[in-house]
């Protein structure tokens, strides 16, 4: 009988990262606090979503899930069908909780995606309350 005997394990490779920048720290500290915000003062608002055609946690989520995929300034850029794969709902409800976050002013889509040409739609993560994000 033939004895198996594990795997070498060889140490992983040092990966060399850069230091952030001061402009990064300070973009991602302001990133933080946003969503601190978020967390703290509209989640209770959205769970109650009057209006809405979808729930109040699905609306959450997605906003949630297109703020971390946010670049430093706040623009995002994807399908709303891999949104809808992420956070394990349907296509539908995602339209329908984009279209509510839109409404209230959480997201501003910038520029408008196409199914023909396979560009995803573009929009600038904000929070309701403040008009210069």
């Amino acid at each position: 009988m033939k004895k198996n005997n594990p795997p070498e394990r060889r140490p992983l490779p040092q990966i060399q990262t850069a230091k952030p920048t001061d402009t990064e720290r300070q973009v991602a500290k302001e990133k933080l606090e946003m969503f601190n915000v978020f967390i703290t003062e509209h989640v209770s608002k959205i769970s109650e979503a009057k209006g809405a055609e979808v729930s109040g946690a699905i609306i959450a989520l997605v906003w949630l899930n297109l703020f971390r995929n946010a670049s430093l300034n706040g623009y995002v850029q994807t399908a709303q069908s891999f949104i809808a794969k992420r956070i394990g709902c349907g296509d539908k409800q995602v339209q329908r909780a984009v279209k509510w976050l839109k409404a209230n002013r959480y997201l501003k889509q910038t520029a408008k995606g196409n199914k023909f040409n396979a560009v995803a739609n573009t929009y600038r993560v904000r929070l309701a309350n403040t008009s210069s994000q």
